[in-house]
């Protein structure tokens, strides 16, 4: 090939001369060809212009390919070295070499592009010796890059060539730089810039490489301080330059005014003194002996230490940068691989030649020698060995000038370092001693003028021959540091500056090299050998020189050379004039010729580039041998003649040597493309048959697994098939015995019913004989009348109002003129017992209650009246009207009689009415034979053993603490007969009964002796009360301690010798009986102890009184809350009843006896007998405070409420007179009779009616009717729950005075004037111009109209039915408010009845929407809040989805809805882990007990647990077992023989104690460990679990102080987090805990289980058989939910599911997350609305933030298209978008961790808002998406994040002053700014001050009648108006560039990202998606690239949110794509 072609590769070219090569790459250059191939080597010409072969599309063109199948391209060489160290070990390096401007830097930055970003490169050029490293992993992935630097050409800053420029760096701050922060000077003005002349460069922007620079350096992570301080410091390196110095006398310098303003200047930038500076500018000090010496400089001195300053704060500047980028871009620990990337100098010969060029050469020799050696010698040298034909070709060897510079001993450096050693050394002495030394060297010259040889010295290298003037060699060689000016930068103000001082000493600083071996990650890889501190006497002895350090360094990277495979590429410099389009041949040719290019191509063109040994060769391609048909000689030599012969291969391009074959590149590419085709066939043909014999073996496999799985399911589908048909016979047989049990128990109660009617008719006979004597029979006759005149009264009224046709029935009565109008029987019966006869009558008043009405049938009144005499007649004649019995009652007492007939003949009564439960205590000592249960029996069994002293009395000095930990057996124990008498023992060694809990023994012995203490009077009463309190409360809070108490108090009460002692033993037991009961094991004994003492003479009451007040203990089956009151003590101890006042709503008081076992179902029969109240369902008791209004249900005690009411000391407890009289007064005593009674304070027990479950039904009671009137009464007057008008309120005021006074009398207004007694608070105040007297004037009237005439009973009936019409009545109102978004007020009333429920407007009681019970789905209650949650049935048509409301009174709704609609009685169950409830049979134990051990054996087999130690006897002695031998019986029944076979091999090492639970500390891990400190944490985790459960003192060992149980959960489950060997071995220890519990339901356990709750919510074992292990247990310890074990077990099941599911965490439980799932609840928290307003939501552990926003979604009602909404973190001022796959309990114990160390008392706010905006803006549709969006556009108004004028913000407060304070015509204007707080609510901060009150009036003004609808849409219209509405705005920084301001906004959107100045609506810029070529984040800057990768537009902003804003582009970037998929395929499918 011809050069003038412009051939790519040179060795192709026929003419092989300097000329045919330079016309090849002249024809190139002027083709814009830069590069060229000589075989594997790159020339590059620089073009000195920018061309587009560096974009990412040329990347991608040479990405992947090979270099012969490219154009020629610095990215090939990339390509092909990278690709070399993918497929060998090998390094790879790339030596970049040329002149100074070839353009090497350009080389180097691009060469890396195709490996590392180029934003990791310098833009600027320094002209170092560099070496750069891309540094990659074992799998070639890049891990970082370092950068190396050998020796910075300093001599560039003070002196620069002709036409040539200095620094790149000096031009670009002088053009973009601030000119007056770096206080710059035009550019000719600096004596550094304007010795040549050059500023510019063609086609190069200074002011654009300075943005570049520093965009550079922002990527770095360099804060924008240190770059100002860099450049400054740069700036003053400039100024430093011209200091001219005045001479004064040529001893010493002084400075110009011109140089005291520069030094002033200098001193400014660097942050120092600045005459500190002028005296280290013109002195020297120097350090003789300690002493130092100041001498001034002479003029040549002075000029030369500014150089020397210059170069100095340069250099170290350079340094500082790279060992920032080295920190920024280290691979740390993971580099395994390299490419070295290295820029040399070129060769330099300048007509003035020093130090630096002898450097630069000096590394241009040696690596002209590593090149000639690889490239010439090493090849030659294998052509010999081998013997092949070659020319021999003769290159430049520069051996002999390499041993000039550096062969000891004598050489140029060496004698030069030499003379730097001595004292008096000097230019002069060095040069004549080299001369003396080396003259005569072939390679060393000295000047043909004699008159330079005291100056000149010169050396003949390979490029030519270079003279050398050693004027300054001595000084640059010992590089004498600047100390003085270190001195001053030490205290500099500036930051970078003082930094800048570690690398004084520069010399001394080690680069670490990178030979084969991996760097560590440190702040920095450059080590200073002494302090970088202070130190005034240091000296230059010992230091090392320039020289020295350069040669040590450039050998050192000549081994790492040698250990890798080198790539070159040679830049040529076409024009010294740095020009494009200008080539110059002679330059071109001389760097031809020195560099030897010829003899490279003519090498590559005539070698043989590939060596393959002949028997590799015959190996590799052996395959070849199928092809040609025949077997290979068995001689490689003759093999590989064969096959180059087979593929035509010409003889010129291939030899064989005597071992090895030498091949050309046009022999060996088609060579490797021929078996790559042939490979690629067979390797088709072998994938075939393995891909076929793969998928046979899977076919066979899965049909295998498939019959396995069939045969498996078939057999478990039998097997639950015959469970469940056992289990279903099982039921059936239960439900027919039951059946027949309930057929015979209730014949048994017929029989035992009809002897009670017999006996009771006799009785009744009986008193109504004695009655009719004694005159009373009337009373009993007047009820019965009463009854029957009640209710014909009440069909009267309703049948009136039915005739009338009015408008009674409607939701709003308008009157009642047509019910008052009627003629109404008379009732004497009535109302003679509302004149005082009955009991209810004369003791109390009526009450208020709700109702609702129904309509009546359409029976008249004579009809019902008939119908109701009879009934009440055959009632009371006790001959109720009865059907006949049936057949199936007559067979069924039938069976009855015959099952009777053949049980025992000596069946009594007394035994029949004991089954059924009416026995009185005789008939109980006769059933239950007390002489069974003697305390010795259950001694005996259950009883600690206690020591006693060889004399039989316990020791004193015996150790407790042993004892108590039962860890020695006790050798001589006391007789258990001698336990259970009275002793005199102060203390006990360790509890009666065994107790589990450690804590609860060291309580059992601190109770026994407070009891002892009272027993023996040593206590005052108040201490009395305080230890008796603080006992039970103890009892109440641990149950096991309950058995304990009821034995020590039994112990001491038997046998006591003192009475005194004994009774108060026994009023504690009766205490004790009071609150709580014994376990079923101690019950029956305790009761067989209290029925052997009732007939003692001292305490037979007290044991009477005791003993019953444990069966009805026992009875309630549950235990108090607190401990008793004083009043309840002291009532038991007098055995007297509590005497307590219950309220009616009329204000009037019953005071009955309680007794404290009582609970509220007992006091309310007992109230109701006392009253005369014949039914008392739907009756209740209720607790009213000043504060609040509780339900008391009918399980709770009544005494628990007293103690309440004690411990916050209100008055009630306080017992006070109460006058009542007796229900039946006799004339004997007529007088009101005086006691006292609680709760007449501050807190009472109101009794009214609850449940009206037939609302429609008119009560039949009197008593009860009186009672409904006045609850009547007090819900139209009191409470106003009804929408009565004032007419309608007036006529009742009317009945209400007609029942108080009778009828109405002239001049008694008065009686009237008490308004609030007649007419609601809101009928009150309707006419403010009504005065008092006006409305006691109408009530009166009212009554004289409407009362005329009635009785108070027909007042009181009339008064009633006209309040049933009410739709409202029979509902419990709740004042609620709800929390979220809907269309109705934010306070309503939710008001509940036997229908449903409703929400009714709180001020004109309007019903707003209506629901039955079976739209309600479920009930949540919340535990930590006031909150309850209606979740609606999501098929019913409601206003939301579930309705969340904020009440106090949270658990009566619930329980009021539970009992209307036994649906939801689960209420409580709701949110908590769902316990599935099933019998559990043996079989089902055994078979997952197996899967236990089955699974056991695999983690012994898996090699994951660690042996225990042989021997160790110690070792979890002291664990305790439950399984019992039937169990472990049908487990080895159940198990296979091999299991069984493994399984008892495993237990001689692993016995049963190492899987089970322990109470002491373990004494190595459970699980093998990889290191010693691994084994220690081990041990802290189990002793954290220890302390956690409360047994930290019962293993041996002592904790120091309290732990923090949350900060110990938190810790360990961090420890997990951190190391799975670690998440394992605790895993393995919560398990261990977790089996074998003794007590299942014991706090212990309980506090295990819930660590691994914790846990597990958390992270999972990554272990596979350790997983399945875990599931396994967690699947047999929830096989009985009916368990607190079993329900945490299946709890823990579905907190495992979710977190394998959701993956693991990365933070710790918080604390709320701990206390939630202590209660087995989700975690519970409020999520925040833009409102303020807030939704409190439980979620589990591993729900992530989309999850959440998708409850919220479905929580406030959402439509399911409202898109975009996300869940954001507010801490303060912080707010962070959180991303969908987040955990949201990983956030809040990220803030809450975060508020705890920074000491915060702020809260985090999860909101929830709209993130991304996407489509045309609209109004929304949907009321709840407009009030989410309303209020988001509020908040960003509010907090700056929306650009307004003006204007536009007078126009917001107009449209929110409309909405808050109506129109503007009714303001008063006189009251000052009334727009005030419409300012601080709705304008941001810098608006408030700005806008006028005027403004806004005009604006309002023009609002009048506007709604607030239309004033919020308008609103959000305004919003929308913006062209960036819905767009994300960041406030953001700029600093890298002046073209755009500093402070700005940037607005992420669905259209691209824009820039604005703040608060500005129209934005700088814009750009698309389209246009973002790449974008990255950092800690707090983000750069975006538009355009083009290397020639775009790059913007780098400040930000902490930069995170957030990489994301939100990249999820609209998402969303964009998806579109276009869907418009994509719609296309698609249309074609």
């Amino acid at each position: 090939l011809r050069p003038q072609d412009g051939v790519a590769d040179m060795t192709h070219i026929s003419n092989i001369d300097v000329d045919g090569i330079n016309t090849n790459l002249r024809v190139r250059f002027n083709r814009d060809e830069i590069y060229t191939y000589t075989g594997s080597i790159l020339v590059a010409v620089n073009p000195y212009k920018s061309l587009p072969i560096y974009e990412q599309d040329v990347i991608d063109k040479y990405s992947g390919k090979r270099m012969s199948d490219s154009p020629p391209h610095v990215f090939a060489t990339a390509e092909a070295a990278f690709a070399n160290v993918k497929s060998s070990d090998q390094n790879q390096s790339c030596v970049i070499s040329g002149e100074s401007g070839a353009g090497k830097l350009l080389g180097m930055h691009e060469q890396p592009e195709m490996i590392i970003p180029r934003d990791l490169a310098s833009s600027s050029r320094h002209q170092p010796f560099v070496n750069r490293l891309v540094c990659f992993d074992a799998q070639c992935e890049i891990k970082g890059s370092i950068i190396q630097e050998y020796l910075l050409e300093q001599s560039r800053i003070v002196k620069v060539a002709a036409e040539e420029r200095s620094y790149h760096v000096f031009y670009q701050l002088l053009a973009g730089g601030d000119k007056e922060q770096f206080l710059l000077q035009p550019k000719e003005s600096y004596q550094y810039l304007n010795q040549s002349g050059c500023y510019s460069l063609e086609d190069w922007d200074d002011k654009q490489a300075y943005d570049d620079l520093r965009l550079a350096m922002t990527v770095l992570n360099i804060q924008d301080e240190l770059i100002d301080g860099i450049f400054g410091l740069v700036s003053a390196v400039l100024l430093i330059g011209n200091l001219e110095f005045l001479d004064v006398d040529g001893e010493s310098v002084s400075l110009s005014k011109e140089d005291q303003t520069t030094i002033s200047k200098i001193a400014k930038l660097l942050g120092v003194d600045s005459k500190k500076l002028e005296h280290a500018a013109v002195t020297r000090q120097i350090v003789v002996r300690g002493n130092t010496t100041t001498i001034p400089f002479k003029h040549e001195e002075a000029v030369n230490n500014k150089h020397a300053m210059a170069k100095a704060l340069y250099s170290r500047t350079f340094a500082w940068l790279v060992d920032q980028i080295n920190s920024t871009t280290n691979p740390g620990e993971h580099t395994s691989k390299f490419i070295g990337v290295l820029d040399i100098f070129g060769f330099e010969n300048f007509v003035i030649n020093s130090f630096e060029q002898l450097c630069i050469n000096f590394t241009n020799e040696k690596l002209h020698k590593f090149f000639n050696h690889y490239v010439f010698d090493l090849e030659q040298a294998e052509y010999e060995r081998e013997e092949i034909d070659f020319s021999h070709i003769q290159f430049t060897d520069n051996s002999l000038c390499l041993e000039l510079i550096e062969k000891a001993p004598k050489c140029v450096l060496r004698l030069l370092d030499e003379e730097c050693r001595f004292p008096k050394g000097t230019d002069m002495s060095y040069l004549e001693k080299q001369h003396a030394a080396l003259t005569g060297h072939v390679h060393y010259l000295r000047s043909d003028d004699k008159t330079k040889w005291d100056q000149q010295f010169g050396i003949r290298h390979f490029a030519g021959d270079v003279i050398y003037n050693v004027n300054g060699f001595l000084e640059k060689n010992k590089d004498v540091i600047q100390d003085m000016l270190f001195e001053l930068m030490h205290d500099s103000s500036v930051e970078f500056v003082r930094d800048l001082t570690k690398f004084q000493h520069l010399l001394e600083v080690d680069r670490k090299m990178i030979v084969g071996s991996s760097l560590r990650r440190n702040k920095s890889i450059m080590r200073s050998a002494t302090s970088s501190g202070r130190d005034n006497t240091r000296t230059t002895k010992g230091k090392p020189t320039v020289g020295d350090t350069f040669r040590r360094q450039l050998n050192a990277l000549v081994e790492v050379l040698q250990a890798t495979t080198p790539w070159y590429v040679r830049c040529i410099k076409p024009n010294n004039s740095k020009k494009a389009r200008i080539y110059e041949d002679e330059l071109v040719k001389t760097q031809l010729q020195y560099s030897g290019m010829l003899d490279i191509v003519r090498i590559r063109k005539e070698g043989f580039p590939v060596h393959v040994k002949a028997e590799h060769f015959v190996e590799k391609y052996n395959g070849m041998a199928r092809v040609m048909g025949k077997a290979l000689s068995s001689d490689p030599r003759q093999a590989v003649r064969e096959i180059m012969t087979f593929i035509n291969a010409p003889q010129t391009e291939w030899q064989i040597g005597k071992t090895k074959v030498f091949l050309r590149t046009s022999v060996f590419e088609p060579l490797e493309e021929q078996m790559k085709k042939l490979l690629t066939e067979k390797v088709k043909i072998i994938q075939v048959l393995i891909r076929a014999a793969f998928a046979r073996a899977v076919f066979y496999r899965k049909r295998k697994a498939a019959v396995l799985i069939q045969a498996a399911v078939r057999g478990s589908a039998l097997r639950w098939r015959y469970l469940k048909q056992r289990r279903a016979a099982v039921c059936i047989q239960a439900y027919t015995r039951g059946f027949f049990a309930r057929e015979y128990v209730k014949e048994l109660r017929r029989k035992a019913k009809d002897e009670f009617e017999r006996r009771k008719k006799e009785e009744a006979d009986r008193r109504r004989r004695e009655m009719e004597e004694a005159g009373d029979a009337l009373m009993e006759q007047s009820v019965a009348e009463a009854s029957r005149e009640l209710l014909a009264m009440s069909m009267q009224a309703q049948a009136q109002v039915t005739k009338s046709g009015t408008s009674m029935g409607i939701d709003n009565i308008q009157s009642l003129d047509a019910l008052l109008s009627g003629n109404y029987i008379s009732t004497p019966a009535l109302s003679q017992m509302g004149a005082g006869s009955s009991g209810y009558a004369s003791d109390m008043a009526s009450t208020g209650s709700r109702s609702r009405t129904s309509t009546l049938s359409r029976k008249t009144s004579q009809q019902y009246l008939d119908a109701m005499s009879s009934e009440l007649d055959a009632l009371l004649s006790g001959d109720a009207p009865s059907e006949p019995p049936g057949a199936r009652t007559l067979r069924r007492r039938e069976r009855v009689e015959k099952k009777i007939q053949l049980e025992q003949t000596g069946l009594n009564s007394s035994s029949l009415q004991s089954q059924l439960g009416g026995t009185s205590s005789s008939n109980v000592q006769e059933t239950f034979r007390y002489q069974n249960y003697p305390m010795i029996k259950f001694a005996e069994s259950y009883f600690n053993d206690h020591p006693q002293h060889a004399g039989g009395t316990l020791s004193r000095s015996s150790s407790s603490k042993s004892l108590r930990r039962g860890e020695k057996l006790v050798s001589n124990p006391i007789p258990k007969a001698d336990m259970i008498v009275y002793t005199k023992m102060p203390q006990l060694p360790t509890s009666l009964v065994h107790l589990h809990n450690p804590e609860s023994t060291e309580l059992a012995c601190s109770i026994w002796k407070d009891i002892n203490k009272q027993l023996r009077g040593e206590l005052k009463e108040n201490s009395i009360i305080q230890s008796t309190q603080s006992i039970i409360a103890y009892c109440l809070e641990r149950g096991e301690l309950r058995d304990e108490v009821y034995c020590q108090l039994i112990r001491q009460a038997t046998n006591n010798p003192s009475p005194e002692q004994q009774l108060r033993s026994w009023q504690l037991l009766s205490i004790c009986a009071a609150c709580f009961c014994p376990s079923k094991r101690l019950y029956r004994f305790v009761l067989a102890f209290m029925m052997t003492h009732q007939k003692d003479a001292v305490v037979g009451p007290t044991a009477t009184w005791a003993m019953n007040s444990l069966k009805r203990t026992k009875l309630h089956d549950h235990h108090r809350r607190f401990p008793p009151s004083v009043v309840e003590m002291n009532a038991i101890r007098e055995l007297q009843p509590i005497i307590c006042r219950f309220f009616f709503l009329d204000g009037k008081a019953k005071a009955i006896g309680i007794q404290p076992c009582w609970t509220a179902h007992d006091v309310i029969n007992e109230l109701a007998a006392k009253i005369g109240l014949q039914s008392p369902d739907g009756w209740a008791l209720f607790e009213t405070t000043p504060e609040s209004e509780k339900f008391i249900r009918g399980t709770e005690f009544i005494c628990d409420y007293l103690s309440s009411w004690e411990a916050a000391q209100r008055s009630s407890i306080q017992a006070s007179k109460y006058q009542t009289t007796s229900r039946r007064q006799s004339n004997k005593s007529n007088a009101a009779a005086v006691t006292q009674a609680l709760g007449g304070g501050d807190a009472k027990f109101i009794f009214r009616k609850r449940l009206f479950k037939e609302p429609k039904q008119i009560p039949k009671d009197p008593i009860e009717h009186a009672l409904l009137y006045a609850q009547a009464v007090h819900s139209v007057v009191r409470a106003d729950e009804f929408p009565v008008n004032e007419k309608v309120a007036l006529q009742l005021a009317g009945l209400q005075a007609q029942v108080i006074w009778g009828n109405a009398e002239d001049g008694m207004l008065s009686r009237y004037e008490e308004l609030e007694q007649y007419l609601p608070r809101r009928i009150r105040l309707c006419n403010p111009h009504a005065t008092k007297e006006d409305l006691a004037q109408k009530i009166f009237e009212s009554h004289k109209l409407f009362g005329k005439g009635l009785d108070a009973s027909r007042a009181k009936v009339l008064y009633l039915t006209a309040v049933q019409h009410y739709p409202l009545y029979g509902s419990a109102f709740f004042d609620v408010q709800y929390k979220g978004f809907w269309s109705f007020p934010a306070r309503v009333y939710l008001t509940i009845n036997v229908e449903g429920f409703k929400f009714v407007h709180q001020t004109n009681s309007k019903v707003l929407a209506e629901y039955p019970y079976s739209a309600l789905q479920t009930i949540e209650v919340n535990d930590l809040e006031d909150v309850i949650t209606l979740n609606m049935d999501p098929s019913i048509k409601a206003e939301a989805s579930n309705f969340m409301f904020y009440t106090p009174r949270k658990e009566d709704i619930a329980n009021l809805i539970a009992s209307y609609s036994p649906a939801h009685r689960n209420w409580k169950s709701v949110g908590k882990a769902a316990a599935v409830v099933r019998k559990v049979t043996d079989s089902d134990k055994a078979r997952l007990w197996d899967i236990v051990r089955k699974h056991r054996i695999g983690l012994v087999e898996a090699g994951l647990l660690r042996r225990p130690q042989e021997g160790s006897k110690g070792f979890l002695a002291t664990t305790l077992r439950r399984r019992t031998k039937s169990v472990s019986g049908s487990n080895s029944a159940t198990t296979s023989s091999g299991d069984n076979s493994k399984y008892a091999e495993i237990e001689k090492s692993f016995s049963e104690k190492y899987w089970s639970y322990t109470k002491s500390k373990i004494s190595q891990s459970l699980t093998l460990l990889p290191s010693g400190e691994d084994e220690v944490i081990a041990m802290d985790m189990f002793l954290s679990l220890l302390v956690y459960a409360g047994l930290a003192s019962s293993g041996g060992y002592a904790v120091d102080g309290e732990r923090d149980h949350i900060t110990l959960i938190q810790s360990v489950i961090q420890r997990c987090l951190d190391k799975e060997e670690l998440c394992n071995e605790f895993y393995m220890q919560l398990i261990k805990q977790t089996t074998e519990q003794p007590d299942p339901n014991s706090s212990i356990n309980k506090s295990n289980w819930t660590m691994l709750a914790l846990i597990l919510g958390v992270v999972v074992p990554s272990n596979k058989s350790l997983l399945q292990y875990l599931t396994a247990h967690l699947r047999r310890c929830g096989l009985d939910a009916s368990t607190e074990e079993g329900k945490f077990a299946q709890f823990c099941q579905q907190c495992l599911n979710r977190t394998i599911m959701n993956k693991n965490r990365k933070y710790p439980p918080s604390h709320q997350e701990i206390l939630c799932i202590t209660k087995l609840r989700p975690i519970h928290s409020r999520f925040f609305f833009m409102d303020g307003e807030f939704r409190a939501l439980m979620f589990d552990a591993a729900a992530t933030t989309s999850e959440v926003v998708a409850m919220i979604k479905e929580r406030v009602g959402l439509i399911g298209r409202a898109s975009g909404f996300s869940l954001f973190e507010v801490f303060g001022s912080l707010e962070r978008n959180m991303l969908p796959w987040e955990k949201v309990a990983d956030a809040i114990f990220k803030w809450e961790k975060y508020a705890r160390s920074t000491n915060s008392t702020k809260d985090l706010r999860l909101t929830f808002k709209k993130r991304m905006f996407t489509g045309q803006p609209t109004i929304p549709s949907h009321p709840i998406e407009f009030d989410l969006i309303f209020f988001q556009a509020i908040d960003d108004i509010v907090n700056d994040r929306f650009p307004i004028t003006v204007e536009e913000a007078a126009y917001i407060a107009a449209l929110r002053a409309q909405v808050e304070l109506g129109d503007q015509s009714l303001l008063d204007s006189t009251s000052g700014n009334i727009y005030a707080e419409i300012l601080q609510k709705y304008l941001p901060k810098h608006m408030r001050a700005i806008v006028q009150p005027e403004d806004i009036a005009s604006q309002h003004a023009k609002l009048k009648g506007k709604s607030e609808a239309k004033c919020n849409r308008a609103f959000l219209e305004f919003v929308q108006s913006w062209s960036l509405y819905g767009a994300t705005v960041f406030e953001v920084l700029q600093t890298y560039t002046q073209a755009l301001p500093k402070n700005l906004w940037l607005a992420i959107n669905e259209h691209g990202f824009h820039i604005l100045r703040r608060r500005s609506k129209e934005p700088l810029i814009s750009y698309g998606y389209k246009s973002i070529v790449s974008y990255s984040p950092s800690l707090r800057n983000l750069m975006i690239v538009t355009g083009s990768l290397t020639r775009g537009t790059k913007f780098v902003f400040t930000t902490n949110q930069a995170s957030q804003i990489a994301h939100l582009i990249k999820d609209y970037t998402y969303i964009i794509l998806q579109r276009r998929k869907v418009s994509q395929n719609q296309s698609q499918s249309s074609e």
